[in-house]
């Protein structure tokens, strides 16, 4: 009987004779393939990540908020950075850390806490600078959210 290169799982023809115990012997090499498989994933990590842009409009205040739609649902942790600014905080706090700075002969800092809304998975940021607001013009923005796995 013929059988496959990696695995050696059982290949038959017309001919052969068909056997239990060598089902049984297939079945038993899937079962451990599988589970090392299994292991493999589980050892990578313990949740699901998903990253996206957005390009900044230079608005802000409490008329133009920026929104931030999480497509996978309300983010665990989620880091925001682009133009002169980064942010980070946890789904559904009301409260995030960012930071903007500016460069010149050196960098210099600024750190705050910021007031968020949400709805559903989306943020809401408003403030009186599109920096600190996640949205300076034409800047590029860059979002990774962390979620735990079910």
């Amino acid at each position: 009987m013929k059988q496959t290169a990696k695995f050696k799982l059982s290949q038959w023809d017309a001919a052969d004779r068909i056997l239990m115990q060598d089902f049984n012997a297939d079945n038993l090499k899937i079962e451990t393939a599988l589970a090392a498989h299994a292991a493999a994933l589980t050892a990578r990590g313990n949740c699901r990540m998903e990253t996206f842009t957005y390009t900044g409009t230079g608005e802000c205040g409490s008329n133009h908020p920026t929104r931030i739609n999480f497509s996978a649902g309300r983010p665990d942790f989620f880091i925001i950075f682009g133009g002169s600014s980064i942010a980070m905080g946890f789904g559904g706090e009301g409260r995030i850390l960012g930071h903007t700075y500016s460069s010149g002969q050196s960098y210099s800092f600024a750190g705050s806490t910021l007031s968020v809304t949400w709805s559903g998975n989306q943020m809401s940021l408003q403030t009186d600078y599109m920096e600190n607001q996640l949205n300076t013009t034409n800047a590029l923005y860059h979002v990774v959210a962390f979620y735990k796995l079910s």
